[in-house]
């Protein structure tokens, strides 16, 4: 659980991050990095973890279970701070508003773009007031299915990458 807090703490300054790119277009750089950076961070973690608690056997499953669960944790603690700080932070809906007008903004950069589907731009337009018009719940419940899912892939990949097998430490004698 501690590990998860380590991840999901990470991940609200990410998300902060994303709200500051809003306004100032650099931090979209900084953003990205940093969303580049969970994977990283998870794989370290868990590999500190694994050094500290099993330093000759460390099978598949129990890295993969580690690594699920820190995510699990991790996406349960960011969910629930993100829609705290949206509630305190963003009483009127201000985020909302700005991501809605830079959809409705791309929409009109593609309408002068010949052979563009205006079919695609009105669903474009749709979505940037089904978006402006979502509750921060709405947005929360969103998000979650798609960082769990995000998150699975991760913990495989770093459980692969810190299992110690048998063999392994065998050879290391």
């Amino acid at each position: 659980m501690i590990l998860g807090t380590i991840l999901g703490t990470y991940q609200i300054v990410k998300y902060l991050v994303f709200a500051c790119s809003l306004s100032k277009p650099a931090f979209s750089i900084v953003f990205v990095i940093m969303a580049f950076g969970v994977p990283v961070l998870a794989y370290i973690i868990q590999k500190r973890f694994r050094d500290k608690y099993s330093p000759k056997v460390f099978p598949f499953f129990l890295s993969w279970m580690v690594s699920f669960l820190t995510m699990f944790y991790s996406v349960v603690f960011s969910m629930v701070l993100s829609y705290v700080l949206i509630i305190l932070v963003d009483k009127d809906g201000t985020i909302f508003t700005l991501l809605s007008n830079q959809m409705i903004l791309a929409a009109d950069t593609y309408k002068s773009i010949d052979g563009i589907d205006v079919e695609l731009i009105e669903q474009m337009e749709r979505y940037a007031k089904a978006f402006a018009s979502m509750t921060p719940i709405t947005l929360i419940k969103m998000l979650i299915p798609t960082v769990f899912s995000c998150g699975n892939i991760i913990s495989l990949i770093v459980a692969m990458l810190t299992t110690k097998s048998i063999r392994s430490s065998l050879k290391n004698r």
